[in-house]
C-alpha cells in the first residue's frame, strides 16, 4: 500500500493506493506525524497520484463537479465482492452515493430507499460513516431527514463548507 499525503489550503489529505486502485482518502487539519515520500516523477504511481491530487484540488477550488476516477476504483465498481475492502452492503451504499448529483442533498432514509432496504437506515448511516473515499464518494451530501447535518469524518465545519460551495458554486474562505 502506498500512502501519500499532500497539503491544501484546508489541511492535509492522505491517499492510499494499492495496485493502481484508490482505497482511501482521509483529511486532517494537522500535518501527519508520518511523512510520506513522494513517488518517483514519471512513474506510473506518480502519474496516478498526481491525477487524483489534481482532481481533489480542482474540486476544493470549485473547478470540478465530478470526479473521473473510475479506473482507480475497480475494487468498488468491479465484481470484487470479497476483497476485504468493505462489505457487500457497504459497497452497495457507497455506489449509491456516487449517484447523488453535485449540489444535491438527500437523507439517510433516501439512500436506504435507493438500495431497496427502506428499513436499514441505521445500517446505511454506519456504511456512510465508514466511507473510505472522502469527496469521491460524496457522503457529505447525505443529511438527516429533518435537515440536520449528521456526522462527518472530516468535521461538520468542512461538511458545511462543501455543501455551501456546491450549492452556491462559490469557493468559500479557507478553500
Amino acid at each position: 500500500m502506498i500512502v501519500y499525503t499532500f497539503k491544501t489550503s484546508l489541511g492535509f489529505f492522505t491517499m492510499n493506493i494499492l495496485n493502481n486502485d484508490l482505497y482511501g482518502i482521509t483529511f486532517s487539519s494537522e500535518k501527519s506525524i508520518i511523512e510520506s515520500e513522494p513517488p518517483l516523477v514519471g512513474s506510473a504511481v506518480f502519474e496516478t497520484l498526481s491525477e487524483i491530487e489534481s482532481q481533489i484540488k480542482q474540486y476544493l477550488n470549485g473547478e470540478r463537479k465530478a470526479f473521473c476516477l473510475n479506473r482507480y476504483l475497480t475494487w468498488l465498481l468491479g465484481d470484487h465482492t470479497n476483497d476485504g475492502h468493505g462489505t457487500v452492503f457497504q459497497k452497495t451504499v457507497w455506489r449509491a452515493l456516487l449517484t447523488i448529483p453535485y449540489g444535491s442533498l438527500i437523507s439517510y432514509s433516501d439512500v436506504a430507499l435507493m438500495i431497496g432496504k427502506p428499513k436499514a437506515v441505521r445500517a446505511v448511516a454506519n456504511a456512510i460513516a465508514n466511507n473510505p473515499l472522502l469527496m469521491v464518494i460524496p457522503c457529505h451530501r447525505v443529511i438527516r431527514k429533518k435537515g440536520q447535518l449528521g456526522g462527518f469524518s472530516a468535521g461538520l465545519e468542512l461538511k458545511t463548507k462543501w455543501i455551501e460551495m456546491e450549492k452556491t458554486g462559490v469557493c468559500l474562505d479557507g478553500l
